[in-house]
């Protein structure tokens, strides 16, 4: 994830995992074959980050709270995650197909609840008429965003590591007030 596919040696995999070059090749043949399996974990791991808070007995409100909080918090613990998948995919179509087959069934599963959930609170009107598909980029946007753009905040506020810490803990309390004040009728 550091490097990328193109990057990356099998030397250097190997020496990490502390085995000799032979083993990995012995395990995966090429280094494709270690790369996709890693991709699909990664990518199946980012996929299933996605909303997967239990809606039981919860308001939308308090679904979309919880959900924004542990997504944000699943990408602080991964931040390298959603750089390394884009990067990846836009680098390779065989990547891309990977990102379709394992993550796409995972969002439009996702993307049906929250349609619905929506549809549900603008009839009873809890909610303005937004168009859900919108409201989950924007929410992924403002999670992702500033995990993205960490060398360039860390550069430009000259936060220590304390204070980066704090600032996270308050965008993510922003993202959530931005989020529901989206929906606001």
């Amino acid at each position: 994830m550091e490097k990328g596919y193109a990057a990356t040696k099998t030397t250097e995999i190997a020496k990490k995992a502390g085995v000799n070059h032979a083993m990995i090749h012995y395990y995966f043949r090429t280094k494709e074959n270690l790369f996709t399996i890693i991709f699909k974990n990664k990518v199946e791991l980012l996929a299933n980050s996605i909303f997967s808070v239990s809606s039981k007995n919860r308001s939308f409100s308090e679904i979309i709270t919880m959900a924004i909080d542990s997504h944000f918090d699943f990408i602080r613990e991964n931040h390298k995650l959603a750089l390394f998948i884009v990067n990846e995919i836009n680098n390779n179509e065989s990547n891309n197909q990977i990102w379709k087959e394992v993550a796409i069934p995972v969002f439009s599963k996702v993307m049906e609840s929250i349609k619905e959930m929506v549809h549900t609170e603008i009839s009873t009107g809890k909610i303005r008429p937004i168009d859900p598909v919108n409201f989950m980029i924007t929410i992924l946007s403002l999670n992702i965003f500033v995990f993205v753009a960490q060398p360039l905040l860390l550069d430009i506020a000259h936060f220590s590591p304390k204070e980066f810490d704090e600032f996270l803990e308050e965008r993510k309390n922003e993202n959530i007030r931005l989020a529901l004040l989206a929906l606001k009728p």
